[in-house]
């Protein structure tokens, strides 16, 4: 029940700074959790942190504040950017304890499914926090159901299945770091469905963010390759 009200906390969060900033921000500013990982990790997981992460952090968090920082004029679909931007830094911080959870769960001896249940607890809870605010319904079309439904067993249910077989292999830190692709990505689609044009310090915060992720996933293919050959040996 903690880790699915964090869990709940991220989804309500990101969807209200969604609303207010622009897609690329609210989702990059959610994907600020390595920041909080890297601090609390050691303590509540027992998981040491490598030199090569505090490099990465330091890159990272420098992607992020220029995101945060870089002034965005109010568009039509990101109304109040700076507020947004708050909503967003907030989901990242309940982001990270989702993540930790989720690892801590699945290192539990003889507990089985507790990840996909503090999940699905996760879902519930949101939707019970923001159902009130969904009355009274519009009149949905076949392609509202139709979205709806994409959301919820494609964006949200196989996503989730692949996230919790990957914290079985990485370490926190790893597995947070290669979902930073997806926010660098949504800046791009965000720019080619909706006209969020990204500012300068957007972009340039995006490309460092990238190339933190690009370098983490090579390494750590080179740190997986060395480790089957030590075990070999």
């Amino acid at each position: 029940l903690m880790v699915g009200a964090a869990f709940g906390a991220t989804l309500v969060l990101f969807v209200t700074a969604n609303t207010l900033t622009t897609a690329a921000n609210a989702i990059v500013l959610q994907y600020s959790a390595p920041l909080y990982i890297l601090i609390f990790a050691p303590k509540l997981l027992g998981e040491a942190n490598r030199p090569r992460d505090f490099a990465l952090m330091a890159v990272l968090a420098t992607g992020v504040l220029l995101l945060f920082l870089g002034q965005q004029p109010a568009v039509d679909t990101a109304p109040d950017p700076a507020v947004g931007n708050r909503f967003g830094l907030a989901a990242g911080v309940t982001w990270a304890l989702t993540l930790m959870g989720l690892r801590w769960l699945s290192l539990q001896p003889g507990v089985t499914n507790a990840s996909g249940t503090a999940v699905v607890a996760g879902n519930a809870i949101a939707c019970l926090v923001c159902l009130p605010m969904a009355f009274p319904l519009n009149e949905p079309t076949l392609v509202d159901w139709g979205v709806v439904v994409y959301l919820g067993v494609v964006q949200t249910s196989l996503a989730y299945v692949c996230l919790l077989r990957g914290l079985d292999h990485l370490r926190t830190i790893e597995a947070t770091l290669l979902l930073l692709i997806e926010p660098v990505t949504a800046g791009i689609w965000a720019w080619l469905v909706h006209g969020e044009v990204p500012g300068s310090a957007a972009l340039l915060g995006s490309g460092l963010i990238f190339a933190a992720v690009v370098f983490e996933a090579v390494q750590g293919s080179d740190d997986q390759v060395m480790s089957l050959g030590e075990r070999t040996e």
